[in-house]
């Protein structure tokens, strides 16, 4: 993903909905979420931090701005 992509959907702050920010900062990926994690945004998160293909990748995930989260998010 290229730096400032968003994936997921724009209208995190309607119920159930997920929004994911990547950037770039000195090689480690920094992904910003706000919304909902559960069983209907899972896989907007499970794809967001996908790094196969990378070596040795550097992800760092800000739940900052996270509302919910269920155990979908600790897959």
């Amino acid at each position: 993903m290229s730096e400032g992509e968003m994936t997921g959907t724009e209208h995190a702050g309607q119920t159930g909905q997920l929004s994911v920010v990547t950037t770039a900062t000195d090689g480690i990926r920094v992904l910003t979420l706000s919304g909902e994690i559960d069983h209907h945004t899972g896989d907007t998160l499970r794809q967001a931090l996908d790094a196969s293909g990378t070596p040795r990748p550097r992800v760092v995930a800000d739940l900052h701005q996270v509302t919910f989260m269920d155990s979908s998010g600790k897959r």
